[in-house]
């Protein structure tokens, strides 16, 4: 009896998915999540569906009847119940290339952002589920902060546990708009096809 209330309360405590509940919450909580809003027709993440609405509104956007918004809602409360939300790594790492801290002090001082660093996010976004932002920035409270030869990357506790063990470098190319910081993951489990997003 007791295994079983035990089984139950811990059931309804993950249960955290809702009607309001915003998709990119849940993708960014659990990008896995992502498969299963696929299966069930939300489909086209940086597209269609807005990361950044509820769940109710991205499916009426897709012309669903109530009842399959629920589904969609159970579905993601059963998965929800048997994962663990990523977690900042107690070891976390990130390389920084040469060539990406001289890139950052030029866009420092081309800026004129003198006490500013570059921060590296991952957001929901794109047909797989999460992409990068790149940008200049100020220090947040809650930072982890990675320097090197008097510059830092700035990176918010959702983003390192999704790029712990990753290189930042800055990649030259001749061809138009190819050239930018580029993050070599390892946790990368799958990307579109486009390689705007990943997962």
């Amino acid at each position: 009896m007791i295994n079983k209330t035990f089984k139950f309360l811990s059931l309804i405590l993950s249960m955290q998915v809702t009607r309001q509940t915003m998709i990119g919450e849940v993708v960014q909580k659990y990008p896995s999540s992502v498969e299963i809003m696929l299966k069930m027709g939300l489909h086209c993440f940086g597209c269609n569906v807005s990361l950044w609405e509820s769940l109710e509104s991205g499916c009426k956007g897709h012309n669903m009847p109530d009842e399959k918004i629920e589904s969609i809602v159970t579905e993601l409360n059963k998965f929800v119940a048997t994962q663990k939300p990523i977690e900042v790594p107690k070891d976390f790492k990130l390389e920084i290339t040469d060539k990406a801290v001289n890139k950052i002090r030029y866009f420092i001082a081309k800026n004129q952002k003198l006490g500013s660093g570059l921060r590296v996010a991952v957001i929901p976004g794109g047909c797989a589920g999460l992409t990068y932002q790149l940008d200049l920035d100020q220090t947040k409270e809650e930072d982890i902060i990675i320097s090197k030869s008097g510059v830092s990357v700035l990176i918010d506790k959702a983003t390192a546990a999704h790029i712990n063990g990753s290189n930042l470098d800055y990649v030259e190319s001749l061809q138009l708009n190819s050239s930018g910081f580029v993050v070599n993951n390892p946790n990368v489990q799958k990307a579109c096809h486009c390689g705007a997003s990943f997962r």
